[in-house]
């Protein structure tokens, strides 16, 4: 039992002890010289065999494959060959810039999807607004996030959509807006999955004896119908942060924010090879994390999917 309940977090582990490889293997696919694509067409034969040698590619590749590992392990890229900044440093730097608007977006997602389920807990008749939010669900969640961003900016000019200066200073307040249009496709589906939770819930003994006795209508919601739906209100939270993450890695293109998806697109253009490297190798790690987590709060806050087993 106890094996079956961790065999996600066992999996997620294996696939960490791979990503190094993977990165190894995708540098080594590219159609080119890496260091030919980073320095471009014109640079000269001496040039490239400098590079070569600064990045290592004149070692056999089993040397090579084992500097992945000994870089990961030690969490040192060294430098850009492009920039001449240290790689890692900047790009745990942008990616908590992006964690930081996930967070965020995620606690906006959980108290607002409490407050519309309440919302509907109290007055019923307006669970009539389901029907759009399920056919908002439809959309991909970049997509919805673009739709709501071009529509805020269109139609409320007074909000400043360029929150990069300001996050590069440190105002919170910032966040706001980037976290609440990613935050919107988790807040519609943490919505549906709590309240048709709670609509089963209302139906059983328990609340129709608290009902009974008198309660309050906020007892009543918090205490008999929302307490026993949250499992699977806060499994679907974990396992949404993964996807929010990833829509404020879209959001942050749009908006040039300073984060982990725009360091992704500046690294393409400026063809900066070991910084692609740092950044598949953090969210990587990030992503496999979630997924792990997600496993966890799954099979502890549902502890009857393997009960059967």
């Amino acid at each position: 039992m106890r094996f079956i309940r961790f065999a996600g977090v066992l999996e997620s582990l294996v696939l960490l002890a791979c990503l190094p490889l993977v990165i190894f293997l995708l540098l080594r696919a590219l159609p080119a010289d890496p260091a030919r694509i980073i320095l471009g067409a014109g640079a000269s034969q001496e040039s490239v065999a400098n590079l070569r040698a600064h990045l290592g590619l004149d070692r056999p590749w089993t040397t090579q494959l084992l500097d992945e590992y000994r870089r990961v392990g030690t969490l040192d890229y060294g430098k850009s060959p492009v920039t001449g900044r240290l790689i890692l440093p900047e790009a745990l730097r942008r990616f908590g810039v992006t964690f930081g608007i996930g967070l965020l977006a995620c606690l906006f997602a959980l108290v607002s999807s409490i407050l519309f389920c309440g919302m509907f807990y109290r007055f019923p008749r307006l669970r009539g607004l389901m029907i759009p939010l399920r056919i908002w669900l439809v959309l991909p969640a970049f997509l919805s996030a673009t739709v709501l961003a071009l529509a805020v900016g269109a139609w409320i000019p007074q909000i400043s959509l360029a929150a990069g200066p300001a996050i590069e200073r440190g105002e919170w307040t910032a966040f706001l807006i980037p976290a609440i249009l990613a935050s919107i496709y988790s807040l519609f589906l943490m919505t549906r999955v709590l309240d048709g939770r709670v609509s089963e819930t209302v139906h059983g003994p328990a609340y129709r004896a608290d009902r009974a006795a008198g309660f309050s209508h906020t007892h009543l919601f918090f205490r008999t119908a929302f307490r026993p739906s949250s499992s699977a209100w806060l499994a679907a939270a974990v396992n949404q942060l993964a996807l929010i993450v990833f829509t404020v890695m879209l959001v942050e293109l749009l908006l040039s924010l300073p984060g982990i998806g725009s360091l992704l697109l500046e690294a393409v253009q400026r063809k900066d090879l070991p910084m692609l490297q740092a950044i598949i190798l953090i969210n990587g790690v990030f992503f496999l994390l979630v997924r792990a987590l997600g496993g966890i709060a799954r099979q502890s806050l549902n502890p009857q999917s393997t009960a059967d087993v």
